[in-house]
């Protein structure tokens, strides 16, 4: 993170007109397929679990069609149970943007660390170039590159450079307040020991409306993966398909706190046994922004 900062520094530094932004969360989670073994006692693989998090942030006030943001979130989660899944997330990113009228166009680049358990256990870093494009008020299209490498101190045949792309096409029934969107990802990654390799499409489709100051979320996605060399463990190439299904709402409570709850359905299906399951899933969260 020491290269963000610094990056940060200089951009702040650049305008003098930055607004800085803060904020605080608190949460608590369920899922119902975490715990590696079912509970002798209740016979179930589900888990609690209580999460809390903080970020920081600048964002350009100018009028300028050039904007930027920067942003550094801290998170961390902690399980009843299953404490081999406790995390630490560190993220930072800074987006440079242009406006031209029915264009669009951004730079982001990212560095996020996961830890487990207290240890360095995975580190990420991306470049994502962006187009977008408004046909009319109500449709809008953007397309994104992704350029990273993924790292695993503790595996590290399991390191990979990753490749991908991604659209989405915005419906905008009701500006902001009412909109359907479509996200279609395509991802190669490119592990450095086999059979860890895949190459995956995602698609997601998400319908929020928000009438008055509560929004409400809906949306359902479809992922496809094939990995590249047959698994030992099966005989054959493992291939995965993903469906989930998410509801949420978001609610403002004044003052700059907001609630947000969210419950979802996942049906994970592969020829590979472990990789095969489903799962229920509940979260709540309370947010303060300032």
């Amino acid at each position: 993170m020491a290269v963000f900062f610094c990056v940060l520094a200089l951009v702040q530094g650049g305008d003098a007109m930055a607004s800085p932004e803060f904020g605080a969360s608190v949460q608590a989670e369920y899922d119902s397929n975490i715990l590696p073994e079912a509970d002798t006692t209740t016979q179930n693989s589900g888990d609690w679990a209580w999460g809390a998090g903080a970020y920081i942030g600048w964002e350009s006030d100018s009028s300028s069609p050039v904007d930027w943001q920067a942003r550094y979130d801290y998170s961390a989660t902690r399980w009843q149970q299953a404490v081999e899944f406790d995390t630490d997330l560190h993220t930072g990113f800074i987006r440079v943007g242009v406006n031209r009228g029915d264009y669009t166009s951004d730079m982001v680049v990212l560095m996020a660390r996961a830890d487990l358990q207290g240890k360095p256990f995975m580190q990420i870093r991306r470049l994502s170039p962006a187009l977008g494009y408004f046909f009319t008020r109500k449709f809008y299209v953007r397309a994104q590159l992704d350029i990273g490498d993924k790292r695993f101190m503790l595996y590290p045949e399991r390191d990979a450079k990753q490749l991908g792309a991604r659209a989405n096409l915005y419906w905008l029934l009701s500006r902001t307040r009412n909109y359907l969107s479509l996200r279609t990802i395509y991802r190669n990654e490119d592990t450095r020991v086999a059979p860890y390799g895949y190459e995956s499409f995602n698609a997601r489709l998400r319908w929020k409306f928000r009438p008055r100051d509560t929004a409400y979320r809906l949306q359902g996605s479809w992922e496809v993966r094939e990995y590249e060399s047959v698994w030992q463990d099966i005989g054959e190439r493992r291939q995965d398909n993903r469906f989930r299904v998410e509801a949420g709402v978001d609610w403002p409570l004044g003052k700059g706190f907001s609630l947000h709850g969210q419950v979802g359905r996942d049906v994970y299906r592969s020829n590979l046994a472990v990789a095969d399951y489903q799962q229920f899933r509940f979260s709540t969260e309370l947010n303060w922004e300032f």
